[in-house]
């Protein structure tokens, strides 16, 4: 992954780990953000909030939730 398109939300010092998106079953990298939450990232960098069909089920402010 090209360390110039991670948001500069993400703690870059700290690891991310692969994983599969288990709405869309995308491959994404777990990220910490800087106020150590964990943010699904899609392989070229960007924030997989952006383009996952499901991500408002998976919204704090979403009605429905998929977890």
């Amino acid at each position: 992954m090209a360390m110039a398109n991670i948001p500069d939300f993400i703690d870059r010092a700290k690891p991310m780990t692969w994983g599969l998106c288990r709405s869309c079953k995308a491959a994404i990298y777990w990220a910490a953000t800087k106020q150590g939450k964990p943010h699904p990232l899609n392989e070229d960098g960007t924030s997989h909030f952006g383009t996952c069909p499901q991500a408002k089920s998976w919204s704090k402010k979403g009605e429905a939730r998929c977890r």
